[in-house]
């Protein structure tokens, strides 16, 4: 009013200028008046004619008596007494101007809503511009504080109750909570350390590296010990023969599904009287991802073994335990032999190698094979079927929902708010603020707006707890990829070395790249995206129910067919676009399989380059121009394949979005059209703006969800590729020789008992049965016809059928004649690597064996002292080992020359004690000073006590001693087969057998 030039001026109409702030006050003023009344809020044109009305017959006397004797609860009064004199002349002088100039005569009822919404629009526009808002403006600082109480609510939600990292206290806990471990870790090992430390000092004299005169007496040691011959009896001869009583094998099968591990103890010697011996279970501590757990996968027993008197063996049980929610690798657990409880007799028998002073006790291995086909459950008719491609998905979600348990269902509910959010919350929220909060006539009011806003704000608030909720339970990366990358590993390596041939590397290498992430983010995930998807269009079709129900019943309308169009619509929709996706699938899937075989095609050579790439220094521009047309080619027929499958994946993902897209623009026009024709009608309230605004909402939103949807079948057809590969490789044999006992009782008895059947020559079977030949029965072996075939073993087959070839055990073998590939193809056949077309190959169960390969094969990342003590070796031992060998304890595998690196395998070998070790061309490499040294080595191993000899003689930090003429173990023989070579002199002949290939074995032709 101050601003105003009429303010001063009684007698002058004021300027339209001026009129505009004193008609807001009438406006305000009527607003209250009629609320404090009572009356409903008229609109902006009615409130105004009536303020001024009640004001243009009012002389300026009237008014300043008004003022003065206003009440409290008089709205006229209080406000002209703000006013004054000069201010209620110029209210009286605007009044009168707005009725004569501005204000029009009375609208009929039809056109009253629209005129008076227009009105107020252009009243409001010229308030804006003919007004300046100042910084201690209401709205302005309601918006400030809006602003500063959003931010607050934000910083208290994320860092009091997430605990996310967007404030950074989430990392900096979880540092400061590993710091903490830390240091009380680093508090215990102090304390082990103070009262270890007389301990230390003598391990650290103890591991003291040997001088150059200590090494040189070690080999003197060895050669005085090779030059003794072993005769039976003598001195060692007990007075009284005491029975030996251990386990017949060194391992022990047993399948999951048959819940039982049979272990069979075994009693030699007189068998007289009663025994009882003691059996506990020890977990596989040193067996990583292998381990079996006691109470999970096995229940732990320390049972008694008892033998009647001349009894021989005897098998006790232990009970195994259902792993039903995952597929599980095979794992392995120990057996150990604890005591005598009753009878006289020794510990002895078969073991696995422990050279540390802790235990010297027999110590076998159960190793529970895993024979369930992947995903767990699934029948293998179903595999073969049809349909597998959803059978595939469908175990394989199963059986993600059983392991993630609760998690599983937490990333559910986590990521199935945000269609609540998107699809209801928002448009509803948007609609009333539209046709309710901010429409006067409907009762809009500044609160609630603000209450709508507040409540949009909250849902945002749950949107935000469901991500932060789903990502953290989810387990995409290492809960799920991961483990079926461990798998495969497991797999891998649980494997005999005939079924590496079964498939090539490439397929492994790329199956746990990329199938492993297809069958995460494709399938695992997916199910999510469909589960949420689903729910989003569930809701899509509720929310239009209710809102086309709620309005005809709040108006007092019947519901018509008219209203449930939109719902028809997205009923008619989702079967229609899923017809045409289903349509498509078996195409989709052959073209995937291509281009799944076409990028293992290049990952192949691509991996054949990485791996070998330090060894190729010697090739030429030939050799590098023919890896590099390789990788073209194959590249090539790659992308060829990719090309396809992506277009026709894309295209059927178009399907979806152009019939999406289509019914949006019709539903769009629709909508249009029944907004204009609801407002060109006089009075009609049967479709608002914010009716549309819901319609093309929901039906945008319907669009979005359902292409996610497709999407997502589109996506499980790809994994179930994936899944079927990775299915295939986990579905392999593994540990053919030890599943092959379980179902043949072993392969010894199995022979013997084809060989009754057949009525052979028994000769051979009487002395298999006595434990001291391995028998090589008929056989043949056909290689597979394949391009790697099994490497460099060629086939072969004997030459005179019916003719048995014996290998006498506890002596030393010299393979000789036939070719290089002929003479490592017998040894394979000897070690059981591979198995004989056909025919037998009959070794006593309480043998097992090594083959040295050629070519010394290298663990990553450890040095010769780690590599060594993997073996078995405690760490004194591995220095002086690695020291007697001219190696660098210290120093890595990749580094040493082949030379070194063969000796470093042989060394390895011993120290696991096999008792039949095989070695091609073990000399090959050897320099010629070291050969002899080398060779009686290997003598003394195999003749005076395998690893314990070699332990003993390398565990005094004194000068090694030479061993007492007849000491040696006598519970079990060790036989040494090499090929390739002469023997030496030093070694007696009663003590060689020479096998002759040239007059047993011929190769196969065709």
């Amino acid at each position: 009013l101050k601003a105003c030039p009429a303010y001063s001026c009684q007698d002058a109409m004021p300027p339209q200028s001026c009129c505009i702030p004193l008609v807001v006050v009438v406006v305000l003023l009527s607003a209250v008046t009629c609320s404090a009344d009572g009356d409903d809020v008229l609109d902006p044109i009615t409130q105004i004619r009536d303020g001024c009305v009640a004001i243009k017959d009012m002389t300026a006397e009237q008014l300043a008596a008004r003022s003065a004797g206003s009440r409290p609860d008089d709205a006229l009064g209080v406000t002209l007494s703000h006013l004054g004199l000069d201010g209620a002349a110029a209210l009286l002088h605007a009044c009168q101007y707005f009725l004569t100039d501005i204000a029009q005569p009375p609208l009929p009822s039809s056109n009253l809503q629209s005129q008076a919404m227009h009105t107020g629009v252009a009243l409001q526009r010229r308030l804006v511009s003919d007004t300046i808002i100042d910084h201690e403006s209401y709205y302005v600082l309601f918006v400030l504080i809006g602003l500063v109480v959003t931010f607050v609510v934000v910083v208290f939600f994320e860092g009091a109750i997430l605990d996310s990292t967007l404030l950074g206290q989430r990392c900096r806990r979880k540092w400061d909570r590993f710091e903490e471990k830390l240091e009380v870790r680093s508090v215990q090992d102090l304390k082990i350390k103070v009262e270890a430390g007389e301990a230390a000092e003598s391990a650290e004299a103890k591991n003291m590296p040997w001088s150059s005169d200590q090494v040189e007496g070690f080999w003197t040691a060895v050669k005085e010990k090779s030059e003794q011959v072993y005769v039976s009896g003598g001195d060692e001869t007990p007075a009284a023969e005491v029975d030996i009583v251990g386990f017949c094998q060194r391992e022990f099968p047993a399948l999951e599904a048959d819940l039982k591990a049979k272990v069979t103890l075994e009693r030699t010697g007189s068998c007289k009287g009663v025994l009882e011996v003691r059996v506990v279970t020890l977990d596989a501590t040193d067996q990583g991802g292998f381990q079996a757990q006691a109470d999970s996968d096995y229940v732990p027993a320390d049972a008694k073994v008892r033998f009647e008197d001349g009894q021989k063996e005897s098998v006790f049980e232990i009970d195994l335990l259902a792993t039903d929610a995952k597929w599980l690798p095979s794992r392995s657990f120990f057996v150990e032999l604890k005591e005598v409880v009753e009878g006289q007799a020794a510990l002895g028998g078969p073991s696995l190698s422990r050279w540390d002073a802790s235990s010297r006790r027999p110590l076998a291995r159960i190793c529970i094979v895993q024979d369930d086909t992947f995903p767990s459950g699934i029948p293998e008719e179903k595999v073969k079927s049809d349909k597998a491609e959803f059978w595939l998905c469908y175990y394989y979600i199963k059986n993600r929902i059983k392991s993630r348990g609760k998690k599983f269902w937490k990333t559910m509910a986590g990521y199935c708010y945000e269609p609540v959010h998107s699809v209801v919350v928002v448009p509803l929220i948007q609609s009333y603020i539209l046709d309710w909060a901010a429409k006067p006539g409907e009762g809009g009011s500044v609160d609630k707006i603000v209450l709508l806003a507040s409540l949009n704000f909250l849902s945002s608030m749950f949107y935000r707890s469901g991500d932060y909720l789903q990502v953290n339970n989810r387990g995409r990366t290492g809960g799920a990829r991961m483990l079926h990358r461990t798998q495969l590993l497991s797999k891998l390596l649980m494997m005999d070395h005939e079924q590496q041939f079964s498939r090539p590397g490439c397929t492994w290498f790329y199956s746990a790249l990329n199938n492993v992430d297809s069958m995460v983010t494709d399938c695992y995930w997916q199910i999510m995206v469909m589960a949420q998807s689903v729910w989003a269009l569930v809701l899509c079709l509720l929310t239009l129910l209710w809102k086309s129900w709620y309005k005809r019943a709040a108006a007092g309308l019947d519901v018509n067919l008219e209203n449930f169009i939109p719902v028809l619509v997205l009923l008619l929709v989702i079967p229609t676009v899923h017809g045409f996706v289903w349509a498509r699938r078996k195409t989709l899937a052959r073209l995937l399989e291509e281009r799944m075989q076409g990028e293992e095609g290049w990952v192949e050579v691509f991996a054949w380059v990485a791996e070998h790439g330090r060894r190729i220094y010697n090739f030429g521009p030939r050799e590098s121009a023919k890896i590099d047309s390789m990788f073209s080619a194959r590249s090539s027929a790659f992308v060829k394949k990719h090309g396809l499958a992506r277009d026709y994946t894309n295209d059927g993902k178009w399907i979806t979005i152009w019939i999406c897209h289509s019914v949006y623009c019709l539903m769009l026009a629709w909508g249009a059209f029944k907004l204009l024709h609801a407002r060109q009608e006089i009075g009609s309230a049967d479709f608002s703006a914010g009716d549309c605004l819901i319609l093309i909402q929901v039906f945008d939103k319907f669009g979005k969800y359902l292409v996610k949807f497709e999407g997502a079948t589109i996506s499980m057809q790809k994994a179930s590729v994936a899944i079927g590969r990775v299915s295939e490789l986990l579905g392999l044999q593994e540990k053919r020789n030890l599943v092959g006992q379980l179902k043949d009782g072993s392969a010894h008895a199995a022979s013997v008992e084809g060989e009754a059947a057949a009525g052979g020559d028994h000769s051979a079977t009487q002395e298999a049965s006595n434990k001291n030949h391995i028998v090589l029965r008929d056989v043949q072996l056909e290689l597979p016809q394949t391009w790697d075939g099994f490497g460099p073993v060629v086939a072969i087959q004997a030459k005179m059928p019916g003719k048995d070839t014996c290998i006498p055990l506890g002596k030393v073998i010299y393979v000789k004649g036939g070719t290089e590939n002929r003479r490592l193809t017998f040894l394979t056949l000897l070690g059981q690597l591979l198995a004989p077309t056909k025919g037998s190959v009959i070794v006593p169960r309480s043998e097992w064996s090594i083959l040295l390969p050629t070519v010394p094969t290298d663990l990553p990342d450890c040095s010769v002292k780690h590599d060594l003590m993997l073996s078995g070796a405690t760490e004194d031992i591995a220095c002086k080992l690695a020291q007697i060998f001219d190696l660098d304890p210290d120093e890595g595998h990749v580094r040493l020359p082949s030379g070194k690196a063969l000796m470093l395998g042989l060394a390895r070998s011993m120290l696991r004690n096999p008792t039949i070790l095989m070695a091609v061309r073990p000399m090959a490499s050897t320099v010629p000073e070291n050969q002899d040294k080398v060779m009686r080595l290997l003598w003394v191993w195999q003749k005076f006590g395998g690893g314990q000899a070699l332990v003993n003689l390398l565990g005094s930090n004194d000068l090694p001693s030479v061993c007492s003429k007849n000491h040696r173990d006598l519970q079990q023989r060790r036989t040494l087969v090499i090929s390739g070579e002469d023997p030496p002199d030093f070694i007696p002949k009663e003590e060689l057998h020479i096998l002759d290939l040239d007059q047993e074995y011929e190769r196969l032709r065709g």
